[in-house]
């Protein structure tokens, strides 16, 4: 889905897939992951972003990573910066679903990781 994207802004995008099923919403899922990638994508100065999942015993992690600019992870307000600044605030929504979490670890000029715990099915 974001090959092509990565591939026009030089950035190399990994993914590294697990065969977990979660229990969750998928639109809102795939809302959240979307947002967080293009981000990483378009926003973050990136040259690497890396898509990972992880299982746990009681959940699914998935990260995002970026070795791009960082960010303030209060900045998710719209109006904030280049953007609306919409996609974080919704990501933090889905975050808020029973079940579900959200960590945000960013550091100016040493990149990002965004990580989100979803319920296992």
């Amino acid at each position: 889905m974001f090959r092509s994207d990565a591939q026009d802004r030089s950035v190399l995008l990994k993914v590294k897939a697990c065969d977990a099923s979660v229990r969750t919403e998928p639109i809102e899922f795939m809302r959240a992951i979307t947002n967080l990638v293009s981000n990483a994508l378009r926003h973050s100065g990136a040259t690497k972003v890396l898509l990972a999942t992880q299982e746990r015993s009681e959940c699914v992690i998935v990260r995002v990573i970026d070795n791009g600019e960082g960010f303030d992870p209060d900045s998710s307000r719209p109006g904030i910066n280049s953007g609306t600044g919409l996609g974080l605030t919704q990501v933090k929504e889905f975050a808020g679903r029973p079940g579900h979490a959200v960590r945000i670890q960013s550091a100016a000029k040493q990149g990002s990781c965004v990580s989100l715990h979803i319920p296992r099915a």
